[in-house]
């Protein structure tokens, strides 16, 4: 089968499968934590038709792989996009400059018809959402190590100084970690 015959979804498939298997997933595990039946991930494979976006974005959730991404191979984002946002060269603005980002990606936005563009919408605001979780979620990971490396440089002065190990609370956690 040609490129030009296989089905919209085959990128995916391909991307979501190559995924599965290095995480070690069976189908039927995949479905299960996509919410969807085995049958829905395999007709990717072969389907006509374009995938819905939630069932893309509830695979790509599951593999850890991103819903830009996972939206562009299933054929969720018109192709002309995609060759837009490359013909700069690979040349990419800086990321903290997220108006850049932004200006630039209404402008292929207003090129997308209505529907398209309402579902690139909601994928860019969901993309967002978890992208904010993650940045939540690393920030109090970082800040838990922080406050444990705090008390463990506390508890080795202590031990230093010939104080003992620390205080109550402290010394059953910690010293079970020094061991």
């Amino acid at each position: 089968m040609t490129d030009k015959n296989r089905p919209p979804g085959y990128p995916f498939w391909v991307r979501a499968e190559v995924a599965r298997n290095a995480a070690g997933m069976s189908k039927t595990d995949l479905a299960k934590g996509a919410g969807i039946a085995r049958r829905t991930y395999d007709r990717l494979e072969w389907q006509k038709n374009r995938a819905l976006p939630r069932v893309v974005n509830a695979i790509a959730d599951v593999l850890g792989i991103p819903q830009s991404e996972a939206a562009r191979l299933a054929g969720l984002v018109p192709a002309a996009a995609v060759v837009e946002e490359t013909a700069t060269g690979g040349v990419l603005p800086d990321p903290e400059d997220v108006s850049v980002f932004e200006e630039r990606l209404e402008q292929i936005l207003a090129r997308i018809p209505e529907r398209r563009r309402q579902q690139l919408a909601q994928i860019r605001d969901d993309e967002r959402a978890r992208y904010e979780q993650r940045v939540a979620r690393v920030r109090a990971d970082y800040e838990r190590s922080v406050a444990q490396l705090e008390k463990l440089a506390r508890l080795d002065v202590r031990a230093a100084r010939g104080e003992g190990e620390g205080d109550e609370d402290d010394s059953p956690h910690i010293s079970k970690q020094r061991q």
